[in-house]
């Protein structure tokens, strides 16, 4: 077997060698740029490719100095060489041919790796220089296009069906503005293609010029049995399998509320019916059912006098919300929510009086409760047949949105006309004010509101400003000790308490952990859980009774004898 040499060239004395020569030139070293190449004769094992030596490996020839070995190339090789250079369109110097060496048995043939008829260009294996392909598919200069803004498409708005389709197929999470916004600016950027023209446009067939790819034969043994393929999948969308849950999650489980959580959403749905079924000066009844039938009973229940009214809480589903263009929505994906709607029922005198107060009302009411009572506004009016609308809208850095929507109908389609007649006077038709808010809206709404970022000592402490009666915990205890005993006792007390603060209804924390660490670090997490009160017990507690009552927006503390704490406590959080 004859080993491969990477600088050593054919024989010239064989009419058919071929002579692989690299790009550029002529010479036989790789690595200068002279046609001689110095070669000494070092034994490198038999059967091993040499790339220095000149002789045969593993032969019995003496060792002597190092030699210039020439070795020309045949006539065939050289004329398919020049004739490929001159259909390739570059000049090539013209080179002597090196003599033949002495000693022919120092130049055996190195083979080119991939046989004789690897060539750098597409010179054919016969050698005919007139079946040289000078044919360029890839040009050598690259084709310009100028694209026109002016003639893009309109920009692409992904829906929330697209969002939940494209969240099945793919398994990504595209929940939140910035996703969403990324992907249109995607789609944006693709739709420059439709400018391209395509006319003379032809698909890559090989990615090899002059060598064409063997393609095995497709033959179908098996077919129509799409059917039975996708019944191995436990659930299918649009044809396709539906991969199990991964690391994103594609229910709603992600949407779900902590304990926490639900404790604030009960806390604002309570607020909102003590404000709008308990504290009115109309009637006001809830309704569990048919609102048509709620009214009659209602009407019926007031001699048929104005004004009363009818709250309505329900759980809706998702198709069912009330979208509106705000931050919010794109945060609210819920298969269910709850519905929190009223609707108060006016004589056509009063109506517009009662319109704008009740504006004003509802607006107080967000205000109450808000660490920043001044981002909250009332629009203008809007005019729409005999409908009059207005919304309380918020302010935050990344926009305004709407909180709860307010109307004023005269001529209500929900009733019959002979439903909303009333004689007083004479036969009149009662005009309809309805407000409805989503109580994850409230929910959202608040906790945007009321996180703040606080400069404590050098740093930034998060925390939540709620109100104290939308507070998940009102209050918590914090104990320190010298010992063992002392913390035992104080434990003692603390429980003490929390039984006669949730008597009065107080929601109180209690942690096996009050008193185990310091009192900043209980600070701290009582703090980030919007705790607006702390009662805070020491040794001096056990001797003279006297606690201390510290304040999370003030930070101060405010002393108070245990016997009087609970008393104390109940006035504060009765007052708003």
């Amino acid at each position: 077997m004859t080993s491969t040499g990477f600088n050593i060239g054919l024989d010239g004395s064989r009419s058919s060698s071929r002579v692989l020569k690299p790009p550029g030139g002529g010479h036989t070293d790789i690595f200068g740029g002279e046609d001689q190449v110095k070669v000494g004769r070092k034994y490198h094992g038999r059967n091993q490719s040499s790339i220095l030596e000149g002789t045969n490996p593993g032969s019995d020839a003496p060792e002597t100095p190092p030699e210039e070995v020439k070795v020309a190339a045949s006539e065939p090789a050289q004329e398919a060489r020049s004739n490929a250079e001159q259909a390739s369109g570059e000049p090539r110097a013209a080179a002597a041919a090196p003599p033949a060496p002495a000693n022919p048995a120092q130049s055996r043939v190195r083979v080119p790796p991939g046989g004789f008829s690897s060539e750098v260009r597409n010179v054919p294996k016969s050698g005919d220089s007139s079946a040289v392909d000078t044919e360029r598919i890839v040009p050598i200069e690259r084709t310009k296009f100028k694209i026109d803004p002016s003639k893009f498409p309109p920009k692409t708005k992904i829906d929330v069906n697209t969002i939940a389709l494209l969240e099945k197929l793919t398994l990504v999470d595209l929940k939140g503005k910035a996703a969403i916004e990324t992907l249109e600016v995607k789609l944006e950027f693709a739709d420059q293609i439709l400018q391209v023209p395509t006319d003379n446009v032809e698909p890559l067939v090989s990615l090899l010029e002059d060598h064409p790819c063997r393609i095995r034969e497709d033959i179908v043994t098996e077919g129509n049995c799409r059917d039975e393929v996708l019944s191995c999948a436990t659930l299918t969308e649009e044809e396709y399998f539906v991969a199990p849950p991964g690391n994103i999650p594609l229910d709603d489980k992600n949407d779900q509320k902590s304990p926490t959580g639900l404790l604030l959403c009960q806390n604002l749905n309570t607020e909102w019916f003590y404000n709008i079924v308990l504290n009115k000066d109309v009637t006001v009844v809830l309704n569990d059912g048919d609102f048509s039938e709620t009214f009659d009973y209602t009407k019926s229940l007031c001699s048929e006098k104005l004004p009363f009214g009818i709250a309505d809480v329900k759980i809706i589903t998702n198709s069912n919300l009330t979208q509106g263009n705000n931050a919010f929505d794109n945060v609210i994906q819920q298969e269910n929510d709850t519905l929190l709607k009223f609707c108060m029922f006016v004589s056509p005198t009063e109506s517009t009086r009662l319109f704008h107060q009740w504006q004003k009302l509802r607006r107080t009411w967000y205000k109450r409760f808000s660490d920043n009572p001044e981002r909250y506004s009332i629009t203008d009016i809007k005019t729409n047949g005999d409908v009059h609308s207005a919304d309380i809208v918020v302010e935050y850095p990344w926009g305004s949105n709407t909180i709860e929507s307010l109307e004023l109908n005269t001529q209500n389609q929900d009733f019959s006309t002979q439903q909303l007649e009333f004689k007083e006077r004479k036969t009149i038709s009662a005009h309809t004010i309805t407000g409805q808010v989503n109580l994850s809206t409230l929910f959202l709404n608040y906790l945007c509101d009321c996180y703040v970022e606080l400069p404590i000592q050098s740093n930034l402490r998060s925390l939540w400003r709620f109100h104290r009666k939308l507070a998940p915990y009102k209050l918590s205890f914090a104990m320190t000790g010298s010992s063992q005993a002392v913390v035992h006792e104080l434990n003692d007390l603390a429980l003490y308490l929390c039984k006669q603060f949730r008597a009065n209804h107080v929601s109180t924390l209690l942690l096996p952990s009050s008193s185990k660490n310091s009192l900043e670090s209980q600070y701290k997490q009582y703090d980030q859980w919007g705790i607006p009160y702390t009662v805070v017990l020491n040794e001096r507690t056990l001797k003279d009774g006297i606690s201390n009552l510290r304040s999370r927006d003030t930070t101060l503390k405010e002393q108070v004898h245990v016997t009087d704490l609970v008393n104390y406590v109940d006035k504060i959080f009765k007052n708003y």
